[in-house]
Order: structure tokens, then C-alpha cells, then sequence
């Protein structure tokens, strides 16, 4: 068997008589002491070292019993037990958890190499057998130098065996430390099941959202390519007129042009997952932008009897540095919920801008659109902006949609530098909801307010009374 030491000696002891574990337990305890070692690791410590003790007294008539510190990376202290008895033979099923034994033999063993941080186990029929076990020092804790070894040697050969009273004390003081400790880790695993419990459903949940997500995803398709499909169909009749004609190709184009914007969004927020979304930088005029934008869904809004305003409040600048593009989808899909959640009332669309205080190279615009439609629960409030949610499964049926607007245009806004939330919103009341973004200006940029067409929108038609 290999003669290799562990580290630096401290102290050794002979097993010959049963007081002597009791008196390799104390040693244990006092050197775990020393060494900083508290708690329950103290307390498996010196439990390790007695159960070895009493296996080398029981069956191998006695034994050494030595203690080293290892000066390494973490700083450790080491318990090598050594007997010249007849060796383990069931060394695998001890281990394994297969063996066992009425004097309880292989406890000790099996404990030591769960519990201890360093353990090793050499044995040979008719030579003996060696375990060495260890217990690194606590980090952050006591450093232990080399010139305090003598010290701490000494110490423990002078120390006096405890008395059966003072033995009790101490090992029921190990008990409630390990006790504790155990409490411990038991309100620990509990917490962390918590989590785990949490974090199941939380998965369960993306789960079921990406399910309806799906099928909602593939009602969306499937509708416009139905059209599609069927209006080609009609479109290629060699009996209809050219004016019907034209009507189906109209139709095929509409379905076509949504069925794309469709897969634009999909694909826009498998860019933002995977972080690869890439944003423009050209001068434009935000102001023409937001004109622009509103003016198609004044005919919407005409339809519905809704009324759609502009309001660009305060100085404005005249040009700044972005993304127009992406700028326009978020302004796009904010009106596009608002004019579909209204059935009556008002959509109302409110910006103003700000130099940044901290960057004098950058305006802070601030949009808001309210509308006068349904409104959110206050319980599918905070989930809004979770990719592949709606308010809830019967607003997918009743209004169609994906999901994805808010979603990504949330995304969109902080990739931006900005942010989108909801302000305010009220069931059969309304919804508020507010983007900030952030755009470079030149230095030279001025701060005006917006010419007043800006906000001039087509008022709506008046509604038809009863036939």
C-alpha cells in the first residue's frame, strides 16, 4: 500500500482500548476547532474519524489514527486511520449499499466517502487497510500558516480527555448543530421547490401559450391562403367580366399583402429571440412619419364610426437619426389594436418630444394612444407583452390576431433604447397604452413645434340612421 502522506503532521495516536475512540473523537473535535472548522462539518468530522476508530478496533485489534494539514488550495485537514488487520472483503458492497452487517461494519466507510470532501481507501488480504478522509478549511475563514503548526500540535497533545459529562455536552452540541443545519437545508430544499414548482408551471404555461399559439397561428394562415386559393380560382373563369376579375385579383392581393406582414412579424420575433435583430440609422422627419402612418387608418375608423386624431403637442424636431421602419411597425401595430378593440368612440393619438437631459445628442419621444374600446382585466394585465398572448383565448376568436404585436413591438422599443407599457386601461372604458423611444438628433436640429396639417386627420362620416 502506497506510503504517500497527505501533508504536514500534526498529531498521532494509537487505537488499542474502546476509551481511545471516544479520546480520537475529542482530538477531532478540538483540531476542527482550531482549524476553523464549525458546525456541521465539525460534526461529520469527528463522527467520521470515531466510526473508522471503532471499525479498526472491532476488527482489526487496534490501529494509528494521524492527523495532517494540507497547505494547498482550499487549505485542508486530513485524518489518516491505518490498522494491519485481515483487509475489507466486501469493500463493492459496502459501497454499493448492498452489504450488511449486524455490528455495523462499512457505516463508517460509506458515510466518510459521502460525506467528507477528500477520501481515499487502500486495503490488501492479510496487510491491512488505510483511509485517508478530509475536510477542506472554510472559505471565506481562517488561513492556518505553517508557523502555527507546532502550536496547534502542541495543544492537542496537552489537552486533557473530556469527562463523560463534558463527552455527552459535546456530542449533543454536535447533534443540534447538525440539527440545525439540517433545518436549514430543509427550508432551503423547500424554498427551492418552490422555485421548481413555479418555474414547472411557468414552462407549463409558455407550453400552452405556444400551443394556442399555433392553432392561432395556423387560423391566420390558412384563412388568407384559402382566399387566396379560392379567389385564383374564380379569377381564372374564362366566363367572368374583366371587372370581376379585377375584383378577385384585388381580394388575392389584400390576402396576400396581410399573409405576408403575417410571417414579417413571425420572423421579426425569431430575430429578437436569437438576438439578431438589426436596426437602421437614417435621417427622417418624425412628425410626416406619424402623419403618414395615421392617414390610411382614417378610412377604417371612417367604416366604424370612429373618430381618429393626431395631437403632436409642444416643440418637435424636425428631423432626427433612427430606424423609420421599425419606428412605423410599432406605431402600426399600437393603432391597429386600438381601432380593433373600438367599436365606438375615439382613438386618440398623442406625441411629444424632449431633449435628453443626459445626452444632448438625443430626443425622447413620447407617444400615447388611447382609444375608447373594451379594455384588459386587471388579471391578463401583466401578460400583455408575453410573446403569443392575448387578453384571453375568446378575444383571439372574436378579433382575430396572433399575439405578436405587442410582443414585438416591445422588443422593438428597447432595442430602440426606449421602452412600450401599458398606462391606464379599464374594462368597457378604454386602453392607454404609452412607447418611448430614443432618436439621435444632429446639433444643430431645432425644436419647433409641428405644422399644424400634422394633425389634421379626415373627420369620420356620419353615421347611417335607421332604413
Amino acid at each position: 500500500m502506497s506510503e504517500h502522506l497527505p501533508g504536514i503532521p500534526i498529531y498521532r495516536m494509537r487505537i488499542k482500548y474502546e476509551p481511545d475512540i471516544v479520546t480520537a473523537r475529542q482530538k477531532t473535535r478540538l483540531l476542527s476547532q482550531l482549524f476553523g472548522i464549525t458546525g456541521q462539518d465539525r460534526a461529520r468530522l469527528s463522527t467520521a474519524v470515531s466510526e473508522l476508530a471503532r471499525n479498526v478496533y472491532q476488527y482489526a485489534g487496534g490501529g494509528i489514527i494521524e492527523f495532517y494539514f494540507a497547505d494547498a488550495q482550499p487549505q485542508a485537514l486530513f485524518v489518516r486511520v491505518s490498522d494491519s488487520g485481515p483487509g475489507i472483503k466486501d469493500i463493492n458492497a459496502i459501497f454499493n449499499g448492498t452489504y450488511r452487517s449486524k455490528t455495523g461494519m462499512g457505516v463508517g466507510l460509506s458515510g466518510s466517502k459521502k460525506l467528507m470532501d477528500h477520501f481515499d481507501l487502500q486495503t490488501e488480504p492479510d496487510k491491512g487497510t488505510v483511509v485517508t478522509i478530509g475536510k477542506n478549511l472554510p472559505r471565506p475563514g481562517l488561513t492556518i500558516t505553517k508557523e502555527q503548526l507546532p502550536d496547534i500540535a502542541l495543544k492537542i497533545s496537552q489537552a486533557a480527555p473530556d469527562n463523560a459529562f463534558e463527552e455527552i455536552q459535546n456530542q449533543n452540541s454536535d447533534l443540534l448543530n447538525a440539527l440545525e443545519d439540517a433545518r436549514v437545508a430543509r427550508h432551503e430544499l423547500t424554498a427551492l421547490n418552490s422555485k421548481l414548482t413555479i418555474a414547472y408551471e411557468d414552462a407549463a404555461n409558455a407550453n400552452q401559450a405556444k400551443t394556442q399559439f399555433l392553432s392561432n397561428m395556423s387560423h391566420e394562415i390558412r384563412t388568407p391562403l384559402g382566399l387566396i386559393i379560392g379567389f385564383a380560382d374564380l379569377a381564372m373563369e374564362p366566363s367572368i367580366t374583366s371587372i370581376e376579375r379585377n375584383r378577385f385579383l384585388s381580394t388575392i392581393k389584400k390576402n396576400a399583402a396581410g399573409l405576408t406582414e403575417l410571417i414579417g412579424e413571425i420572423l421579426d420575433v425569431s430575430k429578437i429571440e436569437a438576438g439578431k435583430i438589426e436596426l437602421e440609422n437614417i435621417e427622417f422627419s418624425l412628425s410626416h412619419l406619424l402623419h403618414e402612418t395615421i392617414l390610411p387608418y382614417s378610412l377604417i375608423a371612417k367604416d366604424k364610426g370612429v373618430l381618429l386624431s393626431l395631437k403632436i403637442e409642444g416643440s418637435f424636431p424636425t428631423l432626427v437619426h433612427g430606424d423609420p421602419t421599425r419606428s412605423r411597425q410599432i406605431l402600426t401595430n399600437l393603432l391597429n389594436n386600438a381601432l380593433k378593440f373600438t367599436a365606438t368612440g375615439e382613438v386618440e393619438v398623442e406625441a411629444s418630444a424632449r431633449p435628453c437631459a443626459e445626452n444632448a445628442g438625443t430626443a425622447i419621444v413620447e407617444i400615447s394612444v388611447r382609444d375608447s374600446g373594451i379594455g384588459i382585466a386587471p388579471e391578463k394585465q401583466t401578460r400583455l407583452f408575453e410573446s403569443f398572448m392575448q387578453a384571453d383565448s375568446s378575444t383571439t376568436r372574436k378579433f382575430g390576431g396572433t399575439g405578436l404585436g405587442l410582443s414585438l413591438s416591445k422588443s422593438l422599443a428597447e432595442a430602440m433604447g426606449g421602452s412600450l407599457y401599458l398606462l391606464t386601461s379599464q374594462e368597457n372604458v378604454g386602453s392607454t397604452f404609452c412607447v418611448s423611444l430614443k432618436f439621435a438628433v444632429d446639433s444643430n436640429t431645432k425644436f419647433q413645434p409641428a405644422p399644424q396639417e400634422m394633425n389634421v386627420i379626415p373627420e369620420p362620416r356620419p353615421s347611417a340612421g335607421p332604413a
